[in-house]
């Protein structure tokens, strides 16, 4: 019996004769976590709450929104529209406790809360699948080891990463604990989240594709509610819509989510673009000439450049096909390798261990891989951000203490087999 199948009978997985003793050690855990974050920010780190220039931008569209009733931010002032997400949170947190000081600790008290639960959820997820409490603790370590590497996510910056970490975890939570639930009912969460998921950050749009297509094919078997998936549709509709309309009111140009990223995919897929240009951090140094001959058309307001942006662009990626995978292959394995200790070959082998020791189903094997693939891939077309890099860190942390807890399991079971050979063997 796996470490699966034993606590089929309780959602969450805890045995009923151990559950007090469970939830005390998780408990203990999230606490661990929090205390831990807090003084690894306040000895190394800006303290419990560092600003960062997009957690500025969040907070100023809030800000301008209870005063000035406008959806926009106020910094740059070039006309810039950010994911929604994020800055409505900020806005619906400070319309409760007020836009002065108290207002930004709630945001931070809400976001050291969501990497506790982050953490426990990996921690779970871990134990859940090796069977083994040592998973639990093993997962917890290597988090703690590698989010200090790339120091994301991290609660007391208000940025995309924490809630991100958060709802990516909850999907994988959900398919790997929740066994009480049915495929329809994982699906239609995981899409859920997705979406909420997108809201913050975009490029999360491609696992409303990875749950949606499936839970489309239930509909069309007639083995999942249509009505239910019709309300789903109609309330992503209805969002995205407000938001479109909201920013053709701020703005004057119909924009879904954000008005910026043609830029940045002109210069990650620009055949003449080093790969260290591709940091962010470096796109002032882009010397193309096009480039800022765009950037400086004074008759291009920021929402048509970026559209010219993004048809040159597609341009590049159609006449440079195979120099363009090229270098997305080299992106994405940036991201994959963290001071090269754990990378791609080590993931893809630790699942390998845990298929064939039989600890792990493979369609939920499949689940973690699409699911892992879906989430770095598209950050690849673009600049490479070495915090784009944090969703490989929540899956190496739970598949790799999974092979702890897997392994410690069998080499018990083959301590006691020899024990028990042994002793038959005394007269």
């Amino acid at each position: 019996m796996t470490g699966i199948e034993k606590d089929n009978k309780n959602p969450i997985g805890f045995k009923q004769n151990f559950s007090w003793l469970k939830l005390m050690f998780y408990a203990a855990l999230g606490l661990i976590a929090l205390i831990d974050i807090l003084r690894w920010n306040y000895l190394y780190q800006e303290g419990f709450y560092f600003q960062t220039p997009d957690g500025d931008l969040y907070l100023s569209i809030a800000d301008n929104m209870i005063q000035n009733g406008h959806f926009v931010e106020t910094i740059s002032g070039d006309g810039a529209v950010y994911p929604f997400g994020l800055p409505f949170i900020c806005l619906v947190i400070k319309l409760i406790f007020g836009t002065e000081a108290r207002g930004i600790y709630v945001i931070l008290m809400v976001q050291y809360i969501l990497y506790g639960a982050t953490v426990l959820m990996i921690a779970r997820t871990a134990e859940k699948i090796s069977g083994n409490i040592l998973g639990a603790l093993a997962a917890f370590y290597i988090f703690r080891y590698l989010q200090r590497i790339i120091q994301f996510p991290n609660p007391a910056a208000i940025l995309t990463e924490t809630y991100t970490a958060f709802f990516i975890t909850g999907i994988l939570f959900i398919w790997i604990c929740m066994d009480i639930w049915t495929k329809e009912k994982k699906l239609e969460i995981s899409v859920i989240l997705s979406f909420v998921s997108t809201c913050i950050r975009p490029v999360m749009m491609i696992c409303i594709i990875l749950f949606g297509a499936p839970l489309s094919y239930l509909v069309f078997q007639k083995k999942y509610s249509i009505r239910r998936f019709c309300i789903i549709i109609l309330t992503f509709s209805v969002v995205l819509l407000t938001n479109t309309l909201v920013n053709y009111r701020e703005i004057g140009h119909y924009v879904m989510m954000e008005n910026y990223g043609g830029r940045l995919s002109y210069i990650a897929n620009n055949p003449n673009t080093s790969i260290a240009s591709y940091a962010s951090s470096l796109t002032s140094d882009f010397t193309d000439q096009r480039y800022k001959d765009i950037a400086n058309d004074a008759s291009l307001d920021t929402t048509e450049a970026n559209e010219t942006y993004k048809k040159e662009a597609s341009q590049f990626i159609r006449t440079h096909i195979r120099l363009v995978l090229r270098n997305t292959i080299i992106k994405y394995s940036q991201l994959y390798n963290i001071r090269n200790a754990y990378n791609i070959y080590v993931f893809g082998l630790s699942l390998i261990i845990l298929l064939t020791t039989g600890h792990f189903s493979l369609h939920k094997a499949a689940v973690i891989l699409l699911l892992f693939i879906a989430c770095t891939i598209i950050p690849s077309f673009g600049l490479y951000i070495p915090r784009y890099g944090m969703p490989c860190i929540l899956f190496y942390s739970i598949i790799l203490a999974s092979v702890i807890g897997t392994l410690w399991n069998k080499l018990a079971a083959w301590i006691k087999a020899v024990i028990r050979i042994e002793s038959r063997r005394i007269p």
